[in-house]
């Protein structure tokens, strides 16, 4: 791939350019919605998602296309592909990382992406505001856990 550089503005990138969204504040690569095609995984941890001002989310672009087939771009935050409900201040794909899958399963391997929300709130008490959440998503299927103390 040659050099380029990405926005929400780029042609097949999902979202518009909006101020203070951070699109690109977090970057991973990774098999992890389209089988057998890398993809980057771009966190905008501004980004707002309905009123919920700074809720976050990542995006997932394919970087290539193999033997014509096509991975469409799409956009993962919570309530839409991620478990929650975004609120404001959650901060969906402050951090990014890839977990490698399963190098057997050669054309099946998916890798998983782990998503930082440092601003997410678990449980309702005062004592549990900005705990923090980790998710490990993967195509399909996810596992959620929370880390405390970020």
């Amino acid at each position: 791939m040659p050099d380029s550089s990405l926005t929400q503005g780029s042609p097949g990138i999902p979202g518009a350019a909006e101020s203070g969204a951070k699109f690109g504040a977090s970057a991973a690569h990774g098999i992890f919605n389209c089988q057998e095609i890398e993809s980057a995984a771009i966190g905008s941890p501004g980004e707002d998602r309905g009123r919920a001002g700074g809720a976050g989310s990542v995006t997932l672009t394919p970087l290539s296309s193999t033997d014509g087939q096509y991975c469409a771009p799409m956009t993962l935050s919570q309530g839409h592909g991620l478990p929650g409900t975004a609120e404001t201040g959650d901060a969906v794909g402050t951090a990014l990382g890839s977990v490698d899958g399963d190098s057997a399963r050669d054309e099946d391997r998916f890798d998983a992406l782990l998503i930082g929300a440092p601003g997410e709130d678990i449980g309702t008490s005062r004592s549990h505001q900005d705990t923090g959440q980790a998710t490990l998503w993967s195509g399909e299927a996810h596992a959620e856990f929370q880390l405390s103390g970020w």
